[in-house]
Order: C-alpha cells, then sequence, then structure tokens
C-alpha cells in the first residue's frame, strides 16, 4: 500500500502536479521503498509530530489504534532525515502558514538523497 501510494504521487508529480502525500517511514522497508520510488525527484521530508504524552493521548481517544503505536513508531523514527519540522503545538491554519513561508525561500531538498544513503 505505502509503495502504490508513493507510486501514484511520483505519476502525480511528473505530471506536473505539486502534492503532499503521507507515506509511513516508521520502518527500514517504508524509508527504502519512499527513497526508491521517488528517488530523482524534487521531494521535501517533512515530519510532522507533537509531544509523545499528546500523541499517546490522541491514540487513546481515537479507540482505533493499537495502544503503543506512537511510542513505538516515535523511536523508530530516530535518525530519520527531514527537511523540515512541523510541531503540531499549533492550528492548521498556523501551521500552513509556516511551511509555506519555508518553502517560500527556496529550499533545497536533502532529506530523500540521505534517506537513500541510508537505506
Amino acid at each position: 500500500m505505502r509503495e502504490g501510494c508513493a507510486r501514484a504521487a511520483r505519476g502525480l508529480v511528473e505530471a506536473g502536479l505539486d502534492v503532499i502525500v503521507e507515506l509511513g517511514l516508521w520502518d527500514p522497508w517504508g524509508r527504502a521503498a519512499a527513497a526508491r520510488v521517488l528517488a530523482g525527484l524534487p521531494v521535501y521530508i517533512v515530519r510532522v509530530r507533537c509531544d509523545l504524552a499528546t500523541l499517546e493521548d490522541r491514540e487513546r481517544r481515537r479507540g482505533d489504534r493499537l495502544l503503543g503505536t506512537a511510542i513505538r513508531q516515535s523511536a523508530e523514527l530516530q535518525g530519520v532525515p527531514f527537511d523540515y519540522d512541523v510541531v503540531t503545538d499549533h492550528t492548521p491554519d498556523v501551521l500552513a502558514k509556516d511551511l509555506l513561508a519555508w518553502l517560500a525561500t527556496g529550499p533545497m531538498p536533502v532529506a530523500l538523497a540521505r534517506l537513500a544513503d541510508s537505506s
């Protein structure tokens, strides 16, 4: 499923569209698949996170999550390269404005190449 989503995103980007795609990078397989499928594209890897207590609370309140997944996936993301870091302590509007302001600076996407090197 994750590789299929990455392939679909690649097709959209190659068609000239700007897309935002959520791909699970919490395991080595997912990181390697994303690096392989998206290689050569101008891709930014953006981390979206919050403090662990908030993440665990959200996990409990949703009721459809296996408890403990949040802490396990957080630990597995240690060392994963990111181009930008979004901390969800603000409203979605503020987060979107911050991200757009960062993109307007013309940052060079480097995390995907680093991800490929580490896979």
